[in-house]
């Protein structure tokens, strides 16, 4: 199923503020890879932070990011269904 985000804030620290930019917009295209069950309909979805290297490529940090996202939403997803997201 496509995935559609309305709304998607990140926080990144200073050593990759400049990144940023680039850094969400590969996010986009890793989200999409995942197989998304759906439709999942999540209102907020709250991640844990994530240990990040500076020294990191900017697809490798999209690419943590987005496995976070998707662990999360399909957790949160199962928790509301009760298992069955």
């Amino acid at each position: 199923m496509p995935l559609q985000i309305d709304q998607l804030n990140l926080s990144f620290p200073a050593s990759l503020g400049h990144r940023k930019h680039a850094i969400s917009r590969l996010l986009r295209s890793e989200l999409q890879r995942f197989d998304w069950p759906g439709p999942l309909n999540i209102a907020q979805l709250g991640l844990p932070a994530l240990e990040l290297s500076s020294r990191q490529s900017n697809l490798a940090i999209a690419g943590a990011i987005a496995r976070q996202i998707h662990s999360s939403a399909l957790q949160q997803a199962s928790d509301v269904t009760g298992g069955t997201a």
